[in-house]
């Protein structure tokens, strides 16, 4: 399971990432050693999900880009999670937004997001009183 999840969360965090990123960024934000991320993005290589590019302006990074079979995978696997997997968490609409937006809240807290441009409204319900 472990090996999946590592796979599936490196290529969620470049699709959402404009389909690319410096290796060793992945590594820090997967929480991994960098030996481990070489063999992951080895073997999305070699699944052509992945292909690596060399940095613009550091020659001693290497960029991770997504491929459009990449993109088309990761967003099949992303709707599938949905679907299936978080289907029903037994919360209304409201508090499912309320629970979105508490954990924006902390990930920004943390400095764990780089573009946090979109899940205002989620934060603005954390003032409001849960009803629906």
């Amino acid at each position: 399971m472990g090996r999946w999840r590592f796979r599936y969360e490196l290529l969620v965090r470049l699709y959402f990432r404009e389909g690319s990123l410096p290796l060793n960024q992945l590594g820090k934000e997967l929480q991994i050693h960098q030996t481990s991320i070489t063999s992951l993005v080895d073997r999305l290589e070699k699944q052509g999900l992945i292909k690596r590019t060399p940095h613009p302006t550091d020659r001693r990074s290497t960029i991770a880009q997504m491929t459009p079979a990449g993109r088309v995978l990761t967003r099949k696997a992303i709707k599938l999670l949905n679907s299936e997997l978080f289907r029903d968490l037994g919360l209304t609409g409201r508090e499912a937004r309320l629970l979105i937006g508490l954990l924006m809240k902390m990930r920004r807290s943390w400095n764990d997001i780089e573009n946090p441009e979109g899940w205002e409204p989620f934060e603005a319900g954390l003032d409001s009183p849960l009803a629906d």
